[in-house]
This record gives C-alpha cells, sequence and structure tokens, in this order.
C-alpha cells in the first residue's frame, strides 16, 4: 500500500479576488482529491485537517502518519500562488525524488489551464519539501491574485480536483482507471457514449441514451460547449467532461 498525504495551504490571509481565500479553495481541492482517490484500495491517504494552525504542525502529522505506516510516502502540498509574475500552474520539488513525483501532476494541470505555465521549479527554501519524511512535492494550481485565474479556479474545482488525482495516481504508479475518460467525438459509439448521454440529459438535454454519437448529440454537446464558455468543436475532451462534472 502508498502512503499518500494531501497537505492544502493554511494561508487564510491570502485573499483570491473572487473573494474567498487560499485556504478556503485549496482546501475543498484537497477534499475532492481525497474523496476521489480513497476508492483506491491501493492507496492509504491522509487528508491534513483544516484545523491545523501551522505548517510545522501540518509537517509533523505528516511525518507521524508516515513513520505509523511503514516510514515512505508522498506528501503533496496544493497551494495557489500570488505575484501576478506570470500565469498558470507551476510544479515545485526540492529533492531529485520529489522532481520525478510533482512533474506528473505538474503535466496533468497544464492539460486544463487555459493559458501558458511557469514550468517545473526546485526551490531550496521551502519547510514542508525540506522537512517531510515522505518524497514531497508542490503543486501552484493557478495565481489567485489574477481576476481570470480566481474566477477560473473557483470555477472549475471539479476539472482541477480530477486532474490532481490522476496526475497524483501517474505519480504513484496507480492506474486511474476510474477517472480518464475518452475523447468523443461524432460517430463514436459504445458506454461512454451512453454515459455522456446520460450526463447532457442530467443539463436538461433530451437525448435517447443509445450509445451512439449521432448529429442530436453532436447539436447537444456544440450548445453544451457554447453555454459553458467552451471551444464549440462537438469534440468532448477532458474540459467538457469537466463542465459536465464529471
Amino acid at each position: 500500500m502508498i502512503n499518500l498525504v494531501l497537505s492544502p495551504s493554511q494561508q487564510s490571509n491570502n485573499e483570491c479576488l473572487h473573494g474567498d481565500s487560499e485556504e478556503d479553495h485549496m482546501y475543498d481541492i484537497a477534499l475532492e482529491v481525497y474523496k476521489i482517490l480513497e476508492e483506491y484500495p491501493e492507496l492509504n491517504i491522509l487528508l491534513i485537517p483544516k484545523t491545523t494552525t501551522s505548517l510545522a504542525d501540518s509537517v509533523n502529522i505528516s511525518n507521524q502518519f508516515i513513520i505509523k505506516n511503514g516510514g515512505t510516502g508522498y506528501h503533496l502540498e496544493l497551494h495557489s500562488d500570488a505575484g501576478n509574475y506570470a500565469t498558470g500552474a507551476t510544479g515545485i520539488y526540492y529533492s531529485p525524488n520529489g522532481k520525478d513525483f510533482i512533474t506528473p501532476i505538474y503535466e496533468e494541470m497544464r492539460k486544463i489551464t487555459p493559458w501558458s505555465d511557469v514550468g517545473i521549479v526546485r526551490r531550496i527554501d521551502l519547510y514542508a519539501l525540506k522537512h517531510t519524511i515522505a518524497v514531497a512535492g508542490l503543486i501552484e494550481i493557478s495565481f489567485h491574485d489574477s481576476k481570470k485565474e480566481s474566477d477560473w479556479i473557483h470555477n472549475n474545482m471539479n476539472l482541477i480536483s480530477r486532474s490532481l488525482a490522476i496526475g497524483t495516481c501517474k505519480a504513484l504508479g496507480v492506474n486511474p482507471r476510474t477517472l480518464v475518460l475518452p475523447v468523443l467525438a461524432f460517430g463514436a459509439t459504445g458506454e461512454s457514449v451512453s454515459y455522456l448521454q446520460k450526463e447532457l440529459n442530467n443539463m436538461k438535454y433530451v437525448l435517447e441514451v443509445d450509445g451512439v454519437f449521432g448529429m442530436k448529440t453532436q447539436r447537444a454537446v456544440l450548445q453544451f460547449q457554447k453555454s459553458s464558455g467552451l471551444i464549440s468543436d462537438g469534440v468532448v475532451g477532458v474540459k467538457t467532461w469537466g463542465k459536465l462534472g464529471v
């Protein structure tokens, strides 16, 4: 079994331009990632409580969990960035093993951010990355002091959580079997199309659930993408699935 600690930001004073704090957003995302990954029997997961009062306490809780469960594991810090010096996501590491851990998580995030991303960066000054027993990495999801990015975080919590869960599975060598949905387009058939049709019907479209991506399903997808602020191309990829809430 693989030990994993999810440690969301405790920076309640970092106000997002959307109105919530960095702590609020990151805890909500971490909780959703936890709910997704707890379905995997290969993983033994700890979510650092929101009531934890300091970074040192979080690291101590993480280290106690790792020691109690065999002495090895992984620690993921979830944050949003500030400073308005760039856009998008950043993967941060201290050790070489930390780089190997955070890279797949960052790669999943950069698939969904609507702008360019910072990249993978080594930092030697971050307490959590230096003092955890576990292999540690930190993901900066986007910039909370940019209005468009703060709004994007707030409006895409499910998509972000799902992408982080997929990236974490890949980083840990676990098959994200219940998370990866196929890209669908006109002419596709099968259970995934039936699932798509059911989700569209939940959005008040009226489709026969027949597992065939025909003209009516394509028309519904185009309308849904347009109303959701997506590129209206009729192709159901990660962003369209995310807007559907799956």
